[in-house]
């Protein structure tokens, strides 16, 4: 059960938004995940300083039951930053990708 949050203090429109997840979604199978469980929460405007400034960034979490590889997580960092910075004109030294190995899930008030 992947879940994906992409935090940034740019404006984005319904349609960015939903342009975004779904390229999360075709590309979550890098990280050997299925998009059948995969969660994504795309949020703009928000207050964002990265490197001591506020000019155009975006964070992106990455939360999963069970490891995911360096490689693939590499793999996966890169088409996704690829996809935002040509398509949204965030400068690739503006966007940061974290990695959370999550061992407890509750699904159905039951953890796995």
């Amino acid at each position: 059960m992947p879940f994906i949050e992409v935090k940034t203090n740019k404006e984005l429109s319904k349609v960015d938004i939903l342009n975004i997840e779904k390229e999360i979604e075709k590309h979550i199978v890098l990280l050997k995940k299925s998009k059948e469980w995969l969660m994504v929460n795309v949020i703009p405007s928000l207050p964002l300083r990265f490197k001591g400034n506020d000019e155009i960034s975006l964070i992106i979490e990455v939360k999963t039951y069970s490891k995911v590889s360096y490689d693939d997580a590499n793999k996966f960092s890169k088409v996704i930053t690829d996809f935002i910075s040509l398509n949204y004109n965030i400068d690739k030294s503006r966007i940061y990708f974290a990695y959370f190995d999550t061992l407890l899930w509750s699904y159905e008030g039951e953890n796995f």
